[in-house]
């Protein structure tokens, strides 16, 4: 199983998934300054996107626990949630947002990134 972010590791070079995947060791552990910038401002959109969605609802865990708490919160009525998973096929998708649209009664996803303009 991969993430999505280890799926981006693919793109970028399959060496480097199979390196964090099975050697990871062996891949520099030192965060930098510059790096340690984006995690910080990702952190401040997520917390801006759920100002957007004020009446969210944090999804908690990974995989089967997320999977299982997003169900337990829908039959709750929940209409937003945040980290929201969801399994077809034995693969797993979660989403910064899933939000209920009562209009076409389907599920709306979100994917919230920051911009880089430097």
């Amino acid at each position: 199983m991969i993430s999505k972010s280890q799926f981006l590791k693919y793109i970028q070079c399959y060496k480097y998934l199979w390196l964090y995947k099975f050697r990871r060791e062996l891949l520099p552990e030192e965060v930098d300054a510059s790096l340690q910038r984006i995690f910080d401002e990702g952190y401040e959109v997520e917390d801006y996107a759920k100002k957007l969605f004020p009446k969210g609802v944090d999804v908690e865990g990974l995989y089967d626990k997320a999977e299982k708490h997003t169900k337990e919160l829908i039959n709750e009525d929940k209409k937003v949630l945040f980290q929201a998973t969801a399994m077809a096929n034995k693969s797993y998708c979660m989403a910064d947002v899933f939000s209920f649209n009562s209009e076409t009664k389907k599920w709306d996803i979100y994917e919230v990134k920051r911009y880089s303009y430097y």
